[in-house]
């Protein structure tokens, strides 16, 4: 699946013969710290396996935000998701995110983001993540994921996740362990 139009917003396959690479590779620099980054030649290598894909969003010629996902039968890991810096607070977040519910509307998505933390330089940043998703019907789960000792909280589109599926991506793609948040 290359190009699809889903009424406003275009998806194509990264790869690096998008005229935009450069750019998807400094959006991900901008958007996610260096501990949480992978290279992105390597995202675009392991994205030509069939359960993981790498998009980048358009309205018409304008690049948008991109999406790296790993797909199971019944659940979407939405490992990363990124809005351009100069795009964002335009509804192009929740219009990916409608995105990918409507391309698989029986799966789960499941993702990750930075736990508040009111010591963090970016702790607004970390509490407006989750308000977004919220808005987007995501709920906070009971539980975390830990990466290399960073704990995040887990959000669902589901109110009771599939923590057993989930956790096989996370221990298949060595992504890092699953805890239990204490009653």
């Amino acid at each position: 699946m290359d190009w699809v139009n889903n009424e406003m917003l275009l998806q194509k396959s990264v790869n690096r013969k998008l005229k935009e690479y450069r750019e998807i590779v400094d959006l991900m620099k901008s958007a996610f710290p260096p501990e949480e980054r992978l290279p992105v030649w390597w995202l675009v290598l392991i994205a030509k396996t069939k359960d993981v894909h790498f998009y980048a969003f358009y309205d018409d010629d304008r690049f948008c935000g991109i999406t790296y996902t790993i797909e199971t039968e019944n659940l979407i890991f939405l490992l990363y998701f990124a809005v351009s810096d100069r795009l964002r607070s335009n509804g192009y977040g929740s219009q990916i995110i409608d995105r990918l519910k409507d391309n698989s509307p029986e799966k789960e998505i499941i993702l990750n983001v930075e736990k508040p933390d009111i010591t963090a330089d970016n702790f607004n940043q970390r509490v407006r993540r989750i308000v977004f998703y919220e808005r987007n019907n995501f709920y906070v789960c009971n539980f975390i994921l830990s990466i290399s000792g960073i704990d995040y909280n887990v959000l669902s589109t589901k109110r009771n996740p599939n923590i057993k599926e989930f956790g096989k991506i996370v221990s298949r793609y060595c992504i890092g362990h699953l805890k239990k948040i204490p009653d």
